[in-house]
């Protein structure tokens, strides 16, 4: 379960274990419950997550893409110390665009 902050036109959500298939369904409803509260900004802060798999990807980009269709912007911090783990001709470069030493990630 996620821990979620929500702060002044932006909420924070903090997972609180790996982002991987085994927990993905629970982050995705924690995710749309925000989005549906009408977040604008969202940040997701990997500080205690080691690990995203290609359908935690999924998860992100998918968010990513429902931000952007009302403006509304996402940012993934704390990025540098997780594993990314992707399956065979999946390439995330193209969806989040790195900042300070992959230590941020914004689409």
């Amino acid at each position: 379960m996620s821990e979620i902050i929500r702060e002044e036109g932006k909420t924070i959500v903090k997972p609180g274990e790996n982002i991987v298939a085994k927990m993905a369904q629970q982050f995705r409803k924690e995710l749309l419950c925000v989005l549906e509260e009408g977040c604008k900004e969202l940040v997701v802060d990997l500080r205690s997550v080691t690990r995203v798999d290609s359908i935690g990807i999924g998860i992100l980009i998918a968010t990513c893409n429902t931000l952007n269709e009302s403006d509304g912007k996402l940012t993934v911090i704390n990025v540098s110390k997780v594993y990314i783990s992707t399956t065979k001709g999946h390439a995330t470069g193209s969806a989040f665009q790195s900042k300070d030493d992959t230590k941020v990630m914004e689409c």
